[in-house]
């Protein structure tokens, strides 16, 4: 059963070509787009997660810093708070942070019974709460730096606490207690980074708005935690999920997450899904036009190189269907692809040695043809295949009376069984037979000649057909009894004629 119809080779190449650039492509087009948008989205993501470490250390160097201040201003106070509690020097050092210091709100001094010593106050600002059991007070105590979660206090201000202990000699002697006004804290952070165009909001360890980089529609204190983000910092881990969810500001978002380590604030940054997906589409755009653009280029050399190597195959093709038809006068052209070169090459030298042997098979049958000697061709069987016109005029049968019959119809009964086995024997063996022959033509007359019977071999010397050649020796035989003849008759008259003469 066939399957595929035939067709020229060099449709076969140019859609082999066609289907090897464009299979794949379209097979693997969906998948590479995938793996593009996903690698154009990480690298999207992996910007805002570099921000976010840039934002994380900065906001760690500053609280470092805050706190370098307290502690420089507390060894001078411990002096004053063991030597006489001199609260008016006391003051002039708390005053100094807060010149220093916009940020700062209020500073508290407290001796280690938890009474208060001096309290610096900005803007009218409200000092935090705190007693003898507050962890502002219980923690720097045990000689530790206490940094609180930020809190609205009562000023309707958002701060946070930075606490720490005053130690002379090895010994805690007080604390320094400042509320760190958010707002400020962050934009003296802010100032420090580079410009980013996502939205940012900090929140802290509850899930409520801290502060918030562009304008939005939250306020500071709103609480967030309905948010999986958020959830996700409150659970103590950081955000990196690549999917699109409903932002803070009902819009379609990539977001970002991660949590300050030791402050325990929430770090969140939303891009627009649209800003990233219509850069996103550009870049794949732009990769599928260079991509059409190569295929295209890979396409047109392969019809190139492909033109190239046809050519020459099409054009012994041209050679051999000639060759065919015997015309054996053309000659394929050379190639520059070795293997068919060589091909090529040796095509011209075969034809060559085609038109040579024909030339000479074409002589050798004209002799045959136009011989007088009777020439049959039989197979292995003794089944005649050819015969040729001196045949038919000797023994008067012509070619189509005898192909596919055997030599015998010609047997004139004058030979013996003996001698055509003898024959038989002799040919088969692969020698050549030569003898003396009486057959019969066609019209039942019978003719005398000379027969050669020649095995023809093939390369392992089997033997697949039998030559004989006739010479018929009626014409000789009859010059041999003419001067019989004549010199019988001359005989016979002198006979007649000698008593004529006898003189007697």
């Amino acid at each position: 059963m066939k399957f595929f119809k035939k067709m020229p080779l060099r449709r076969a190449w140019y859609g082999l070509i066609i289907i090897a650039s464009l299979l794949p492509a379209i097979a693997l087009s969906p998948w590479l787009s995938q793996q593009a948008h996903n690698l154009l989205l990480d690298r999207a993501l992996l910007k805002e997660e570099v921000f976010h470490k840039e934002v994380e250390i900065f906001l760690h160097l500053e609280t470092n810093r805050l706190v370098s201040v307290l502690q420089n201003k507390s060894d001078p106070i411990a002096h004053f708070l063991t030597e006489d509690k001199n609260s008016k020097a006391i003051g002039k050092l708390v005053e100094r942070i807060a010149q220093r210091e916009s940020m700062v709100n209020t500073t508290s001094v407290y001796d280690e019974h938890t009474n208060l010593i001096f309290r610096s106050v900005v803007h009218g600002h409200q000092p935090a709460v705190i007693d003898m059991n507050s962890p502002a007070i219980v923690i720097p105590m045990h000689n530790r730096i206490f940094i609180g979660s930020p809190q609205r206090l009562s000023d309707q201000h958002y701060e946070f606490i930075i606490s720490v202990p005053v130690v002379h000699e090895g010994t805690v002697v007080g604390v320094i207690v400042s509320t760190i006004n958010i707002d400020e804290y962050w934009k003296n952070v802010r100032t420090q980074i580079p410009e980013h165009n996502s939205k940012v909001y900090l929140i802290d360890g509850r899930g409520s708005l801290l502060v918030h980089q562009n304008e939005t529609n939250l306020k500071q204190g709103d609480l967030l935690s309905d948010k999986k983000i958020v959830r996700s910092i409150l659970a103590g881990k950081d955000w990196h999920e690549t999917s699109e969810y409903e932002g803070f500001e009902g819009n379609q978002v990539f977001g970002i997450a991660t949590l300050v380590r030791g402050l325990q604030w929430g770090l969140i940054s939303e891009v627009e899904a649209k800003e990233i997906t219509s850069a996103i589409v550009s870049k794949l755009t732009l990769l599928i036009i260079i991509v059409v653009f190569l295929h295209v280029v890979f396409g047109l050399i392969s019809l190139i190189f492909t033109g190239r190597l046809l050519g020459p195959i099409f054009d012994l093709g041209k050679v051999m269907k000639r060759a065919t038809e015997g015309d054996y006068s053309n000659q394929a052209s050379a190639s520059p692809y070795v293997e068919i070169d060589d091909l090529s090459r040796s095509f011209n030298m075969m034809i060559q040695e085609i038109e040579v042997r024909e030339l000479s098979l074409k002589k050798l049958s004209q002799a045959i043809e136009q011989g007088g000697e009777s020439v049959i061709m039989t197979d292995k069987h003794g089944v005649i295949e050819y015969v040729n016109p001196a045949f038919t005029e000797i023994t008067g049968f012509s070619f189509d009376d005898v192909v596919g019959k055997k030599p015998n119809i010609l047997k004139s009964g004058v030979q013996s069984a003996e001698y055509y086995k003898k024959m038989w024997l002799t040919i088969s063996r692969g020698e050549v037979w030569h003898a003396s022959i009486v057959d019969q033509r066609k019209d039942g007359s019978t003719y005398p000649a000379l027969m050669t019977v020649s095995p023809i071999m093939d390369a392992k010397d089997n033997i697949t057909h039998y030559v004989g050649i006739q010479q018929d020796m009626s014409a000789h035989e009859m010059l041999e009894i003419q001067p019989l003849c004549a010199e019988a008759h001359r005989m016979c008259i002198t006979t007649r004629s000698r008593p004529l003469l006898d003189p007697k």
